[in-house]
């Protein structure tokens, strides 16, 4: 029987499990083996004790078989669980998003707006002002006219 243990461990998820401590009856990695089982007096190795498991006692080995399934499914649902939020997380990023760009878009607006009224209004009183300062200088170009014309009488 050839037992693949590729599942990695709860805590440190970046190792592996390696191990199954008879003594709490739950799988563990290396650094768990080291930090939390360092005094436990039944450690074994799954990697390198696969046979040797089914020569000690059936009920050890269906418990730790037990164990093995309840941390894998727990892993599963964890996983499962993850994957949830993240894609939760993800909606509300996204929605906080959208939120944003709407709120931004509506003060463009008010910009745009706000620029395009005083332009106009800008735009039409310098151009009264022009057009009254070129009548004035049409007035002081026919004055000069008829200044001409009269000093040449």
């Amino acid at each position: 029987m050839n037992l693949d243990i590729s599942s990695n461990c709860a805590i440190h998820t970046d190792k592996e499990i390696e191990y199954f401590c008879k003594d709490h009856k739950t799988v563990c990695c290396v650094k768990c083996s080291i930090i939390d089982h360092r005094s436990c007096s039944e450690l074994v190795d799954l990697k390198t004790n696969e046979n040797s498991a089914l020569e000690e006692d059936p009920r050890d080995f269906i418990e730790m078989l037990r164990r093995i399934e309840e941390f894998l499914m727990n892993h599963m649902q964890t996983n499962k669980n993850n994957i949830k939020r993240l894609e939760s997380r993800t909606n509300e990023i996204v929605s906080t998003i959208k939120n944003a760009r709407e709120k931004v878009n509506k003060l463009f607006n008010v910009i745009e707006n706000y620029v395009e009224e005083k332009g106009r209004q800008l735009c039409k009183e310098e151009s009264i002002k022009l057009n009254d300062l070129n009548q004035e200088c049409q007035c002081v170009s026919n004055r000069t006219a008829n200044q001409d014309a009269t000093d040449q009488l």
